[in-house]
């Protein structure tokens, strides 16, 4: 494969599953010996991306024509100073930005093509409540690019279905995981300190998940199954990793659940291995279609196993009763009966983690993710 010249596009380097996947992959294609940027709005996430990740600091996220145009400018700069061959952005908005980007560095020079620009929707909803016309006025702006990646066929089959987006939209695996980062069985001490400081030393039971608190998470549907879970079993426990809006409200559920002591808010953590080590059981409360989630596959990796509500994006990893568990969509009770079961038939809950980390290895191993994009990338400049 020859080297290319890349620029990963997105919003900002924040926390979260779109982010990570993007500086995973940065890595990855640098590692291949590709000329990689990153460009994005500052973020915690900016230290992760080392040394052989050029960063360019653009606002793609601006609210208004004027950042929209200020954005668009930064990124036209690059595009004439690295002749860049690749923009791959990881939102609408900064698909939108690309394109604009195109026009203004073809304006400045003369150009008749610049760089191939490829999009990559996060998901189609930011609740389960949002009505279908508000999903679509969002991802609007991916008619700027030339080709459209999908995590799923739901997500492909609906963007299929909107006027004027580019017709070449293809399901393709493009999240990627630092796999030396998740072994199992290396966190053990580090998880049995996490366990002692929250006052759950081993053998209690621990379930967990990982994600900001917004709508689109459905923590509340992960709380409402712990409580069911612990009239059953009442020395099992409950985790949530994340901060966001919705925090307040969701300790107001589960005090109004009476789970005091029995779950516990550790806001935004950057242990995630470890913390990943000392649970027992994954849990991903989502019900509206997006990424299959980076924790689902740094869980799997590190051979938890995991219970999911059954969306499209989910199956790109989970295959039930044998990577994991799929229970019918915002079933609560389903969710806590299984839960129940891998409770009590750990050798099942172990079969589950290690086909699962066997899966990850397979699929969504960083470098090995990096190579079909590589392809992919190659194939769309050819044509």
């Amino acid at each position: 494969m020859r080297p290319l010249r890349l620029l990963l596009l997105t919003n900002q380097l924040d926390v979260g599953g779109v982010e990570t996947n993007l500086v995973t992959l940065a890595q990855a294609f640098a590692a291949r010996g590709h000329a990689v940027t990153v460009a994005a709005a500052p973020g915690p996430l900016q230290a992760s991306l080392g040394p052989h990740v050029a960063y360019h600091a653009v606002s793609a996220n601006g609210d208004t024509p004027w950042r929209l145009w200020r954005a668009a400018s930064d990124v036209a700069r690059l595009m004439q100073d690295q002749a860049l061959e690749v923009v791959h952005a990881f939102s609408p908005r900064a698909t939108l930005v690309g394109w604009l980007a195109r026009s203004l560095a073809g304006r400045r020079n003369g150009l008749r093509r610049g760089p191939l620009i490829v999009s990559v929707p996060g998901g189609l909803q930011e609740s389960p409540a949002e009505p279908p016309w508000v999903t679509y006025s969002r991802l609007w702006p991916l008619w700027g690019a030339d080709r459209v990646l999908a995590i799923s066929q739901e997500i492909r089959h609906t963007l299929a279905r909107l006027p004027g987006l580019p017709p070449r939209i293809t399901s393709l695996c493009h999240i990627g995981l630092d796999l030396a980062r998740f072994r199992p069985g290396r966190q053990t001490a580090a998880a049995q300190q996490l366990r002692a400081a929250w006052g759950w030393p081993s053998p209690t039971p621990l379930i967990g998940t990982i994600g900001a608190c917004m709508s689109r998470k459905s923590h509340d549907l992960f709380l409402r199954a712990a409580g069911l879970v612990h009239g059953q079993r009442p020395e099992a426990r409950f985790l949530i990793v994340g901060e966001g809006p919705l925090r307040p409200q969701l300790a107001t559920l589960s005090h109004r659940l009476g789970l005091e002591g029995v779950v516990r808010f550790v806001g935004q953590r950057e242990d995630i291995p470890a913390v990943l080590e000392a649970l027992d059981c994954y849990i991903k409360p989502g019900v509206v279609e997006g990424f299959v989630g980076i924790t689902v596959l740094e869980a799997m990796a590190m051979e938890k196993p995991v219970i999911a509500f059954e969306t499209e994006d989910v199956k790109a990893a989970i295959r039930d009763g044998d990577t994991g568990v799929l229970v019918r969509r915002g079933d609560v009770l389903a969710l806590s009966q299984a839960i129940l079961r891998l409770l009590a038939e750990p050798l099942f809950a172990r079969r589950l983690g290690r086909a699962g980390r066997q899966f990850v290895e397979e699929q969504f191993e960083a470098s090995a993710v990096a190579a079909r994009l590589e392809r992919y990338y190659l194939e769309a400049l050819g044509a």
